[in-house]
């Protein structure tokens, strides 16, 4: 029996041999097959984010792409953070005093520089406005890259006289290209960022085209870091100031950087909250406690009627604004339950 399992052995090794060229041939065949693959499609780089930033610290994103096709706006996580056609991400400060100080605007991957412009002033287009002298500039100044794989980078509104990069330069990712800025069609302080892939308009937290009507979130297919992505997948309404005063604020005074300060005398007494990204159904808390220690106010606002890309919220007394240190404790609320929440010690000042 033993003489027999070693002479099957050796037939089957026999056999293995004369089959090994054949299987060795497909090997190879299989493996240039997947050269020639990975010549044709190289690898697209990792992509980080376009501002020197803490996001949902010190920047937040305003505004993310439109993947739908249809009339109706649809942003990549099915949710309402866009408008129809927009066609790429808006990454803001809060207001012209963080242009002001300057906050730079960086490569999202290696690269070589194709195009700037510079040149165009900084300025907040406040809506219905007539945007004069625009035409062809609405992008403002702006930066365009080209990086690995066919992949090309455009960042827009950049700071006049901010940009530090020349066409034909490679910079690595990182560089600063110029310092966050108002220039073009620009509502508030932002840098646009618009991706292309061998010219083609991409989303790169899921890495389709906009054309692309299959839906959205496609999760896995994302161009950006994976410490990136978690972060843009995260809601994006944000709480970005609050504060104390006696007369009712304006948004257009936020973004110019011109917050309402607490100065005491004033007849009235209230609480503000500026608030981006609201969902249709949002509330506010609203609370103050007096410097003596007494509740002022603990008021909810009306539920909101549709979705509000900036809002602003405010409540109050009509008891004296007085010197002294006072309590401001804020709640956005979801369904019912804070979203997100600011508390603060507010000094109104004699």
């Amino acid at each position: 029996m033993a003489a027999e399992r070693r002479l099957t052995m050796l037939v089957a090794s026999a056999a293995l041999a004369r089959r090994a060229p054949a299987a060795m041939a497909v090997v190879l065949a299989v493996a240039a097959l997947q050269a020639i693959n990975a010549k044709a499609e190289p690898r697209l780089p990792e992509l980080t984010l376009p501002i020197d930033c803490h996001l949902g610290i010190d920047c937040f994103v305003q505004q993310m792409p439109d993947i739908d096709p249809d009339p109706t706006a649809m942003d990549p996580l099915c949710g309402e953070a866009t408008y129809d056609g927009h066609d790429g991400w808006d990454f803001r400060v809060r207001s012209m005093l963080d242009v002001a100080r300057g906050v730079p605007v960086i490569g999202i991957a290696d690269g070589r520089i194709l195009r700037i412009r510079d040149g165009v002033a900084d300025r907040i287009v406040l809506d219905g406005e007539e945007a004069e002298g625009l035409q062809g500039k609405e992008c403002g100044n702006g930066v365009v890259m080209e990086h690995e794989g066919g992949l090309t980078s455009q960042y827009c509104h950049l700071k006049m006289g901010s940009i530090a990069v020349r066409p034909g330069m490679f910079v690595p990712r990182g560089t600063r290209l110029g310092f966050i800025g108002s220039s073009g069609l620009a509502q508030f302080p932002h840098v646009h960022l618009g991706v292309r892939h061998n010219g083609r308009e991409i989303e790169p937290l899921t890495g389709r085209e906009l054309t692309d009507a299959s839906g959205c979130r496609r999760p896995n297919a994302g161009l950006f870091t994976k410490t990136i992505q978690r972060l843009l997948e995260r809601p994006q309404h944000a709480i970005l100031a609050a504060g104390l005063t006696d007369a009712p604020p304006t948004l257009p005074g936020f973004v110019a950087g011109k917050a309402p300060l607490a100065r005491a005398g004033g007849t009235s007494t209230l609480a503000w909250v500026w608030a981006i990204n609201l969902q249709e159904g949002d509330r506010f808390r609203i609370r103050i406690v007096h410097p003596d220690g007494s509740q002022l106010i603990d008021q909810t606002t009306d539920p909101l009627p549709r979705r509000k890309a900036n809002y602003l919220a405010y409540a109050g007394s009509r008891r004296d604004l007085v010197a002294g240190t006072y309590r401001v404790e804020i709640d956005l609320l979801r369904a019912g339950v804070p979203a997100t929440s600011m508390k603060m010690s507010v000094e109104a000042d004699g």
